[in-house]
């Protein structure tokens, strides 16, 4: 018999909040996160505007924004998923899965370093890493997840790519819980960039709020946005076991390439 999956915690940090009952309420006002970017000059580009996270109001920054998001939605999620009925069991059969944006190397470290510019870092994973080898470690030393980690890079698919593996790791058996959902943040240079040289992007530049309007005759392009959502996912009787608050219940999982 294969287990039934429930999902027990939520963690968010997005450009609405990283609490989620405010962050629910202004989804379901319409309320918008966008705004002009402040994270770099963006003022040779096409497009100026995007939905970005405050990091003045998070409790960590990080050198790449992706990095910090993942790690305090997973803490959000953990905290959330232990609110009610007794704690998750840290063990071998618990794990991450977790889906990231593009994996980049940082390139001006890189070439700082070739061409001595900078000095040798303290912290070997602050150089030359991609952001799994960084967040990933991180979040399964402090929560204490023992089994190997999973990550996934298929582009836009990869957060519900990685809900769906931890939904089938658990229901086969081999997890009794996990965390999962994604990170990404493309709000920078190359990111931006990259879209408006493809004349992917809005320029909606001074309406940021009215910008993002796909179903719009006059719709010009999308914007970008950035964030993390983390799950807790386990098996349902070990959820009831432990009195825990039960949001929804994974009943299947699907994916066709991307």
């Amino acid at each position: 018999m294969k287990n039934r999956i429930a999902i027990t915690g939520i963690g968010v940090v997005s450009p609405l909040g990283t609490e989620l009952p405010s962050f629910v309420n202004k989804l379901l006002e319409g309320v918008s996160g966008a705004g002009r970017i402040t994270v770099f000059d963006p003022c040779k580009l096409p497009t100026r505007i995007a939905a970005q996270v405050d990091e003045d109001k998070l409790p960590l920054r990080t050198k790449d924004r992706k990095v910090g998001f993942a790690i305090l939605a997973a803490r959000s999620a953990i905290k959330d998923a232990e609110k009610f009925g007794s704690a998750l069991r840290k063990n071998e059969r618990s794990g991450l899965s977790i889906g990231l944006g593009l994996e980049l190397f940082s390139m001006p470290d890189m070439l700082n370093h070739l061409h001595g510019k900078t000095s040798v870092l303290s912290d070997p994973m602050e150089f030359l890493q991609t952001p799994s080898d960084v967040c990933v470690p991180r979040i399964c030393k402090e929560h204490l997840l023992k089994a190997p980690p999973l990550t996934h890079i298929s582009a836009c698919s990869a957060s519900t790519d990685a809900i769906g593996c931890a939904f089938r790791m658990i229901r086969e058996g081999k997890r009794n819980w996990m965390l999962a959902g994604g990170t990404d943040s493309m709000i920078n240079p190359m990111g931006v960039g990259g879209f408006c040289r493809i004349q992917a992007m809005t320029q909606r530049n001074e309406e940021p709020s009215k910008a993002s309007r796909p179903f719009d005759r006059d719709r010009d392009g999308f914007l970008l946005g950035e964030g993390a959502a983390m799950l807790v996912l386990e098996q349902w009787s070990e959820a009831v076991e432990r009195g825990a608050r039960i949001y929804a219940e994974v009943v299947g999982y699907g994916t066709s390439f991307d």
